[in-house]
C-alpha cells in the first residue's frame, strides 16, 4: 500500500490515514504488508516512529523515488491529496507502481461539489484506461477486521463479528463503528465507505461481502443509485 499525501502533522487527515494503514486494529498482526508513505514536503527518510509496524519501510517525496523492490509490491494507492492535484498524483502512481490494481481516493472536492464533477470524470477515465479500479473519491476508507486492515482516519477499530456495512456516508460508518466499540455484542467483518462511488459501487461491494465467510449480515446505507 502506498499512502500518497502523507504528513507528519497529527492534525492533518492524511496523518490519520497513514496511522490507520500502518497499525490497523492490531499492530501485532501477522499479515505481511509493504507500506510506503509519499510526502512531497519531506526528504527521503527512514521512519523511526512506527517500530510496531516492521513492514513500514520509508517515506519518499514522490512515487518515482520508491525503490523498485518496494514499488513492485504496491497494488493499492491511497490518495489523500488536494483535489486539484489528485489526477497528477494518480498518474504518478500508475507510472511508478507496475502492480497497481486500485486507487483509493479519500480526498473530497469532486462531484459532491458544484465544480468538481469534471475532475471526477477525469479520474474515472484514467482508471479505465489503465484497467484498474477507482474507489471513491470523497470517502473515509475501508476496514477489514479479520485482516486487521484499515484505511479509515477515524482512529477507532471495531471488534470482529459477522456484520458488514456498506455506506456512501463516512459519517454513518463512523457512527456505526463507534456504537460497536461500546457494545461488545456488535462486531464487524468489513466496513466499506464508497463515497461518490465513481467506479466501485454497491454491486461490487455486495459481491465482495457475499464471498466473505466472516459476514452473516449486510447493512446498507444508500444516498442514491446511479443509472446502472
Amino acid at each position: 500500500v502506498a499512502v500518497v499525501g502523507s504528513t507528519s502533522n497529527p492534525s492533518k487527515l492524511a496523518w490519520g490515514t497513514l496511522q490507520a494503514v500502518l497499525n490497523g486494529g492490531a499492530p501485532s498482526t501477522s499479515f505481511e504488508r509493504t507500506i510506503v508513505a509519499i510526502d512531497r514536503h519531506q526528504r527521503q527518510r527512514q521512519d523511526t516512529t512506527t517500530s510496531s509496524s516492521p513492514s513500514f519501510q520509508n517515506c519518499y517525496p514522490t512515487p518515482q523515488d520508491v525503490p523498485s523492490h518496494l514499488a513492485s509490491c504496491i497494488d493499492q494507492a491511497v490518495l489523500v491529496t488536494h483535489h486539484q492535484s489528485t489526477l497528477q498524483r494518480m498518474q504518478e502512481c500508475l507510472q511508478a507502481f507496475p502492480s497497481l490494481r486500485c486507487v483509493n481516493v479519500v480526498s473530497g472536492g469532486f462531484r459532491e461539489t458544484s465544480s468538481g464533477g469534471n475532475l471526477e470524470l477525469q479520474l474515472l477515465k484514467e482508471a479505465q484506461q489503465h484497467n484498474i479500479r477507482l474507489i471513491g473519491p470523497n470517502r473515509v476508507g475501508v476496514i477489514d477486521a479479520y485482516s486487521d486492515y484499515s484505511s479509515m482516519f477515524l482512529r477507532i477499530f471495531p471488534i470482529q463479528g459477522g456484520l458488514s456495512l456498506i455506506s456512501q456516508s463516512g459519517g454513518v460508518c463512523g457512527a456505526a463503528i463507534e456504537l460497536a466499540c461500546h457494545n461488545p455484542s456488535l462486531g464487524f467483518s468489513k466496513v466499506l465507505a464508497l463515497g461518490n462511488a465513481a467506479d466501485v459501487g454497491f454491486v461490487d461491494a455486495l459481491q465482495a461481502v457475499r464471498d466473505d465467510n466472516n459476514t452473516s449480515v449486510v447493512m446498507l446505507h444508500l444516498e442514491g443509485l446511479g443509472p446502472d
